[in-house]
C-alpha cells in the first residue's frame, strides 16, 4: 500500500506545477499580435540597414497568401522605406489582425507590388504546430547543428557531441527557451520543478530532461554568456546546453530542420528517442501533462509486467 501511494506522488503533483489553463488549445487573445508569417534577414551580412531579404515563409501564413517567395527584399510597406527588421516590425505592429497592407518588393531585379491582410500570430503559428504534429509523429527529433553542455562542476561548457544520446531508453522532456521572463519561469523552472517532483517520489522509472538555450540574433558568445550567468545564479536540475549555429548563421532551411530551437518549442520523446508530443505555440499545460501522464503510466506497467519464464 505504501508502494502504491508512493507512486501516486507524481501523478498527483506534476499537474499543479505544468497546468495554468484548462487546456493548451485556449488562446489568450491578449498574446496575438498581427503576424504575416515569415522570417528575414539583413541584405548584407553584418549590416542590419542594408536591407531586409525574406528567408523563410510559414505554411499557411498570411505571407503565403499574399504571394512572398524565399529571396525577395522588401522595399516598402504601406509606402514607408523599410532598411531593416526593427522597423519592418514595428509598423507591421502598429496595424490590427486582418487589416489591409500594400507592400513593394525586389524579385529578382524586378519590382513587384504586393498587398494583402496581415495575419494573426496565434493562429498561424497554432497551423504551422498541428503541420508539424503530423510531420513528425513517430520521428526523431533532428540533430541540432552545435551545442555544448553546462558542466556544474566547473560552472563552464564541455563539448559532449553523445550528450544527447544519454535520453535514449527514457521518457524525456526536451525543450528550448532563452532569457525572456515567460521562458525562465514556464519552462525552465516548471520542467526542472517536474524533474525534482519525480526524483523526490523515489519511482525508478527512466525518464530523461535535457533543456537547450537559444537566443535569437545573438552570437554563441552572448548565449554562452547569457546562460551562464543564468545557471550560475540558478544551478540547474537538468542538463542545459546552449544550442548555436557554425559562424552564428542559421542556414536557409534551418527553420524547417530545427523547429524546435527556434520556436522555443517543448516536445516529449519515447524510449527510443521519437516524437509523442510537440508543442511551439505557448506553454507546457494541460495537453501536455496527459500525454507526459499516460507514457509513465505505461512505462510502469511494462516495468511492473512479468517477465516470460
Amino acid at each position: 500500500m505504501l508502494l502504491f501511494a508512493r507512486r501516486l506522488i507524481p501523478l498527483a503533483l506534476l499537474p499543479l506545477i505544468l497546468s495554468t489553463t484548462l487546456s493548451s488549445q485556449q488562446l489568450n487573445p491578449a498574446e496575438d499580435h498581427p503576424f504575416l508569417g515569415l522570417k528575414t534577414e539583413p541584405k548584407s551580412a553584418g549590416d542590419p540597414k542594408s536591407g531586409l531579404v525574406v528567408t523563410y515563409i510559414y505554411p499557411a501564413s498570411a505571407a503565403k497568401e499574399i504571394g512572398f517567395q524565399p529571396g525577395d527584399e522588401i522595399r516598402t510597406l504601406n509606402d514607408l522605406l523599410i532598411f531593416d527588421q526593427g522597423t519592418f516590425i514595428n509598423e507591421l505592429r502598429k496595424e490590427n489582425v486582418n487589416a489591409k497592407i500594400r507592400l513593394v518588393i525586389s524579385r529578382g531585379g524586378q519590382e513587384v507590388k504586393l498587398q494583402g491582410r496581415i495575419g494573426s500570430y496565434q493562429k498561424t503559428m497554432s497551423a504551422y504546430q498541428e503541420i508539424l504534429r503530423k510531420e513528425m509523429a513517430g520521428k526523431p527529433l533532428p540533430p541540432l547543428p552545435g551545442a555544448v553542455w553546462w558542466n556544474p562542476q566547473t560552472k563552464g561548457w564541455d563539448e559532449k557531441p553523445n550528450e544527447a544520446g544519454s535520453l535514449q531508453g527514457r521518457l524525456s522532456v526536451v525543450f528550448s527557451f532563452d532569457d525572456c521572463a515567460s521562458c525562465k519561469k514556464k519552462k525552465l523552472e516548471r520542467i526542472s520543478q517536474m524533474k525534482s517532483v519525480l526524483d523526490s517520489a523515489g519511482d525508478k522509472v527512466p525518464v530523461g530532461f535535457a533543456g537547450f538555450f537559444y537566443g535569437f540574433n545573438q552570437t554563441e558568445e552572448k548565449n554562452l554568456k547569457a546562460t551562464t550567468d543564468l545557471l550560475t545564479a540558478s544551478p540547474p536540475v537538468i542538463p542545459i546546453a546552449v544550442a548555436y549555429y557554425p559562424a552564428d548563421k542559421p542556414p536557409r532551411d534551418s527553420q524547417e530542420k530545427q523547429f524546435l530551437i527556434e520556436n522555443h518549442g517543448v516536445a516529449i520523446l519515447d524510449t527510443k528517442g521519437n516524437i509523442k508530443y510537440l508543442q511551439i505555440l505557448g506553454e507546457p499545460e494541460q495537453e501536455f501533462w496527459q500525454v507526459y501522464q499516460k507514457g509513465l503510466e505505461e512505462l510502469r506497467g511494462a516495468k511492473e509486467k512479468p517477465s516470460s519464464p
